[in-house]
């Protein structure tokens, strides 16, 4: 281990310098200065950069436009191969007429986890007039960029307080820009309630509400702040205005829908439940595009809670004959409550069939990389849906063929948790299905999964396909030694070298934590809440890091407990330590500023850093397992060097 390690470090060393930061003069625009519509051509040469040594470039870019109605004002979204000239790399965006902002990063077109986006500042392309002046939704597009559109893609790091101050300035150069903006502004500000209080959110709509321009849907952002902030009286008067100049406009037909909802979700009887719930979908029926969970998902949760299925023929017969069906939603219901599971079978099929016509429909948000991830990992989903169905129902042949389809669309190396492999070996071992398990047994011995049953069956497969089982010891050991390797590559690839934001935050004691007073440590951060399904299901295997290391002085872990809405956060987190018994260093982040400082856009988040202060690895998503545990070693290993 120690000399992986150490030939891991020299590697790291000769090419420190190219891992650190990528530059601004990496990127050549023209033109300089392009107007709304105008060809850009992007020339980007990778030398000292972090993707300086790949063999083919993908350029990531989206459209921003003020006009867009699709997400964040999002036109499109696209993930292309760059073309390669000497030792530059060549593409040319074509936007739309309405263009304003174009963020872009590039990327290894082998690993997409691995790119350029100038250490988080982006790279982006402005949108100029005629005089050679930025244009305003230009200027408001790049501000934006940093609190969601862009950093939401990867292409610029999520940094709130910069989009705020860009944000601001541009409404003080251009104060008339103001309404144009207020939901994307209010909704930036919303951000900074916990450290401001409510006090600057309702000055700001104060002021809103004093202009004499405000248009229907004006006032139905201002009518949807109010509420959330619970200020009736000013909500009552907004509402009372905006009722008064658009009778039959947005905020109108918003309003009697919450009204109609809200008896639905408040009705606790399943039977007058379910009658409002057809009134309101008459009245008010869901949109596909909305992706909602529909009042008659909630009737069926309701029905599994109350045990009471005696509605669920007519629920049925009833749901079949709607436009917008939450097939997948309503089969997972039915299969986790083990009830009406032919039913369950109907939607899964359903199911299945939108599942397959998913990939065909890209959203205009999205890359063609990161749809088809998405399009295969809905495929998979459904696919293991549907067997776990079959196989409550006996058809265990049938559900065989469903795994061995999931698997050949997500390799079992690609998979986010083990439940799927176990489910797919135990019910292959149960009926002795061995002509196709050795990739599964593989991954589960990679992964240290073990199952009754399943060491046997795998050298009996050697056996049968090697004449004895001569070398079956060595193939396993060379079967985790390469698994090993390609582990550490990729760990190579993603470490960077950046000085971590400062923090002193109180532990579940009462007492004061300081990053500063850890210098000298390698220090893991894990960004964590106690609503977060993911980091809940990574905590088995942090607890076992927490062991490895716990005799080690020189490794210090801290779970920085964030994101929590509970009046008593310090207490919410105690209650779920001592439920699970964990024996984790827990650091509240109440406030929610570390998690800012931090750039963390999801949880959970472990930040490795270094012995000098650095940040050297940042790792999203629950990591799982055996393997999970070996590369977090490894990490720290790196980090302590």
């Amino acid at each position: 281990m120690k000399n992986i390690i150490s030939l891991m470090i020299l590697m790291i060393m000769i090419s420190l310098s190219s891992v650190i930061t990528a530059k601004e003069n990496s990127v050549k625009i023209t033109p300089e200065k392009p107007k709304a519509g105008d060809e850009i051509t992007v020339i980007y040469n990778p030398a000292n950069t972090i993707i300086s040594d790949v063999k083919n470039v993908e350029i990531v870019f989206s459209l921003y436009s003020v006009k867009s109605s699709d997400y964040n004002h999002i036109e499109e979204s696209h993930n292309y191969a760059m073309t390669k000239t000497g030792d530059v790399w060549t593409y040319k965006i074509k936007p739309t007429s309405n263009t304003d902002c174009i963020a872009i990063k590039f990327c290894d077109g082998s690993d997409y986890k691995v790119f350029d986006n100038n250490d988080g500042a982006g790279y982006f392309v402005r949108t100029y007039n005629n005089f050679g002046n930025e244009t305003i939704a230009s200027e408001f597009g790049y501000a934006s960029g940093f609190s969601d559109w862009a950093a939401w893609l990867g292409n610029c790091a999520r940094d709130i307080k910069k989009a705020r101050e860009l944000m601001e300035n541009v409404f003080s150069k251009h104060p008339e820009a103001k309404i144009k903006y207020m939901n994307d502004y209010l909704g930036l500000l919303w951000n900074f309630r916990r450290d401001e209080g409510d006090g600057n959110i309702l000055q700001v709509l104060a002021e809103f509400g004093k202009s004499k321009e405000l248009a229907d849907d004006n006032y139905e952002t201002l009518s949807n702040y109010y509420d959330r902030l619970k200020k009736t009286e000013k909500f009552e008067e907004i509402n009372k205005i905006a009722l008064a100049k658009y009778p039959n406009g947005k905020l109108a037909a918003s309003l009697k829908r919450k009204t109609s909802y809200k008896l639905f979700e408040e009705e606790k009887d399943i039977n007058k439940k379910w009658e409002l719930a057809k009134q309101h979908n008459i009245n008010f029926p869901t949109k596909k595009e909305s992706n909602m969970i529909t009042p008659e998902g909630i009737v069926l949760q309701e029905m599994i809670k109350q045990n009471k299925f005696e509605l669920l023929p007519e629920w049925t017969k009833y749901v079949l004959k709607q436009e917008y069906i939450t097939s997948g939603f309503n089969a997972m219901q039915l299969l986790k409550a083990k009830k009406g599971l032919d039913i369950a079978l109907t939607f899964a099929d359903m199911r299945l069939k939108e599942a397959k016509e998913y990939a065909s429909t890209k959203p205009k948000y999205a890359t063609e990389s990161a749809w088809e991830k998405n399009s295969m990992s809905a495929l998979f989903n459904t696919l293991v849906m549907r067997a776990k169905i079959l196989n409550e129902l006996g058809r265990k042949d049938e559900a065989l063929k469903d795994y061995d389809e999931a698997f050949s669309v997500m390799p079992l190396k690609n998979l986010f948790g083990e439940d799927d492999i176990t489910a797919y070996l135990k019910l292959m071992l149960e009926n002795k299905k061995y002509e196709n398990i050795q990739p599964a047994i593989e991954e589960a011995i990679i992964r240290g999964i073990k199952i009754a049953g399943m060491d046997e069956a795998f050298k009996e497969i050697y056996i049968k396909k090697n004449g004895s089982d001569k070398g079956y010891s060595e193939y396993i050991a060379k079967l985790k030694s390469d698994s090993k390797a390609k582990s550490n590559a990729k760990i190579i690839k993603e470490m960077i070298s950046k000085p971590s934001p400062q923090f002193t935050l109180t532990d579940l004691k009462g007492e004061n934590v300081s990053l500063a007073d850890l210098k000298g440590k390698v220090v893991v951060l894990d960004f964590w809440a106690t609503w977060c399904g993911p980091c809940k299901m990574s905590f088995p295997t942090m607890q076992r890091a927490v062991d490895r290391y716990k005799d080690n002085k020189d490794v210090v872990f801290l779970f920085v407990n964030t994101w929590q809405t509970e009046p008593d956060k310090k207490q919410n987190a105690q209650k779920f330590i001592d439920e699970m018994k964990y024996t984790f260093h827990v650091i509240l982040d109440t406030e929610d500023k570390v998690v800012r400082d931090f750039g963390v856009t999801g949880i959970p988040t472990k930040v490795i850093i270094d012995k000098k202060g650095n940040i050297c690895f940042n790792v999203v998503g629950a990591e799982i397992g055996d393997v999970a545990l070996e590369e977090l070693s490894t990490r720290i290993e790196l980090a302590g060097k």
